[in-house]
């Protein structure tokens, strides 16, 4: 797996952007059928594939399309479940600023 805290954003989107291209190659797509499935035009996925560059709300069109749209959820995993006594504690201490 890769370790994306230590990369930058363009590596990511890099990353990104290749395992989206394989995973429509595995499917057997074309970039135009994979426009077609997911509502965009060519060009936008063409961008997509060579630059990494695409707004949310088209990687959600693609990732449907691929049938990936589970996988974002991973993106922000739920909270940990605390105990009663750990919550109760944490009432009567509220916060009141961030330390670094």
């Amino acid at each position: 797996m890769d370790n994306l805290s230590l990369m930058t954003d363009e590596e990511i989107l890099s990353i990104l952007c290749a395992k989206a291209k394989a995973l429509r190659l595995q499917k057997n797509l074309r970039q135009s059928d994979l426009a077609k499935k997911s509502g965009l035009s060519l060009p936008t996925i063409s961008a997509f594939e060579k630059t990494g560059l695409i707004s949310f709300a088209n990687l959600l069109k693609i990732s449907r399309a691929l049938g990936a749209i589970e996988t974002l959820s991973a993106l922000f995993p739920p909270l940990p479940v605390i105990d009663i006594e750990q919550l109760i504690s944490d009432q009567k201490k509220p916060r009141k600023r961030v330390r670094r």
